[in-house]
């Protein structure tokens, strides 16, 4: 329990540290990273339902990395169905 508090302790030290420097960028860091990461999230879920049936055709195994991310979203053989479908009636 000391220990966890000592860490938050030092790390709030150095927190407030980066804060009174000059360095525009030790003080606006924290919000670039959080900025990036959320960036980076948004680009991989646009590129899974948009662009992630090219990773199954590169692939013998259907990965799960973009399963997850697409949802209910049907892969490129289902969709061909239901295009076919839809075109015969």
């Amino acid at each position: 329990m000391e220990i966890a508090a000592a860490d938050r302790a030092d790390a709030r030290s150095m927190q407030e540290s980066a804060l009174r420097s000059n360095s525009w960028l030790a003080q606006n860091f924290i919000y670039l990273f959080a900025i990036l990461l959320t960036l980076l999230t948004f680009g991989f879920i646009g590129w899974a339902i948009f662009f992630g049936d090219s990773l199954y055709q590169m692939t013998d195994d259907k990965s799960q990395l973009t399963a997850a991310a697409r949802g209910p979203l049907p892969d490129a053989k289902t969709r061909a169905k239901m295009i076919r479908y839809v075109e015969s009636l």
